[in-house]
């Protein structure tokens, strides 16, 4: 039997439900995993025999030219490298996507979300980035990995996202986030809007939002974020020093990336930049391995522990 580590509450028994009800599903899949390793083998052998080749002319040229000799392999190698990864996932594009789908799903599930690989409907920006929340300078977007539900009675919604922007006299697009938004609803009605930055943020909100700096006394805080709103009185209620705790907590668990948010009406905004989640990982190994697994199951602990953490205050 596959056992998990199940670092929430709300994952307790999945490793049962793993077997009796996601296993069966995934192994179905593993002939077609099979299948396109199996075609991607001649491709690498060829690649290994270039290789070996590129190694005897690089031998070769030394002899009658030495930078020729350096450049020519090198920049072979790369191109015939390349042309093996874009080939191999080409190969695995179907049973990547299924597996991730058929894992995540079956987690959400499990802890009572909905699930969706992408959505027609892309968020509305407008409002994250009018608060600082997202970058406004962007060329391309793309959104996946929707889930939304409830934790202890608040409903949420988060969704991947990419933003993109176009470098001058160029082809090539530079990412300007990559990361989660989110939204929680919760029953504290907001008059104002109060916003939480990064110490580090540049932001800055037009004079005629009305949106000035809110002094607070927790020099932990301070030190890490910048608070910001329509109404001082409004902004140190919702920013009490048990929130504020909160916040800098949930800065520790999501270390080394950027995490900000918005009180708006009924609504709590976060935007949360870090690295790519949700992914099917390696190929190579068989579609059941735990690795494989546990990771959906770390990222999705993470989402619940992070909103754990708020829903609990707002709710009160």
């Amino acid at each position: 039997m596959h056992k998990f580590a199940e670092n929430h509450p709300a994952l307790n028994g999945f490793s049962e439900y793993f077997e009796r009800i996601i296993l069966p599903e995934v192994l179905a899949r593993e002939s077609e995993r099979q299948n396109a390793a199996n075609k991607a083998l001649p491709r690498l052998t060829a690649l290994s025999f270039f290789i070996i080749l590129t190694i005897a002319g690089f031998l070769f040229l030394r002899t009658i030219y030495a930078p020729l000799a350096y450049c020519v392999p090198i920049f072979a190698a790369v191109v015939a490298f390349d042309s093996y990864k874009t080939d191999r996932k080409i190969r695995f594009s179907n049973v990547t996507h299924t597996t991730k789908m058929k894992l995540v799903d079956g987690i959400c599930g499990f802890v009572g979300w909905d699930y969706t690989w992408f959505s027609g409907d892309d968020p509305d920006l407008d409002v994250p980035i009018m608060y600082g929340l997202l970058p406004g300078d962007f060329d391309r977007k793309s959104f996946e990995d929707r889930m939304s539900g409830e934790v202890h009675g608040v409903k949420f919604e988060t969704i991947e996202c990419l933003l993109k922007k176009k470098l001058p006299n160029s082809d090539i697009f530079k990412t300007v986030f990559r990361g989660s938004l989110m939204a929680l609803e919760y029953k504290k009605n907001a008059l104002g809007t109060t916003v939480v930055l990064p110490k580090s943020s540049k932001f800055k909100f037009p004079k005629t939002m009305n949106i000035n700096s809110i002094g607070l006394v927790d020099p932990e805080f301070n030190r890490s974020f910048s608070a910001y709103g329509t109404d001082q009185v409004e902004g140190r209620y919702l920013l009490s020093p048990d929130i504020m705790q909160r916040f800098a907590d949930l800065k520790s668990a999501v270390a080394g990336e950027s995490i900000r948010f918005a009180f708006l009406e009924n609504r709590l905004l976060i935007t949360i930049e870090g690295p790519d989640k949700f992914e099917a990982g390696d190929m190579d190994q068989p579609l059941s391995n735990v690795e494989r697994t546990q990771t959906f199951l770390d990222e999705i602990s993470a989402i619940h522990n992070l909103i754990d953490g708020l829903v609990k205050p707002l709710a009160a």
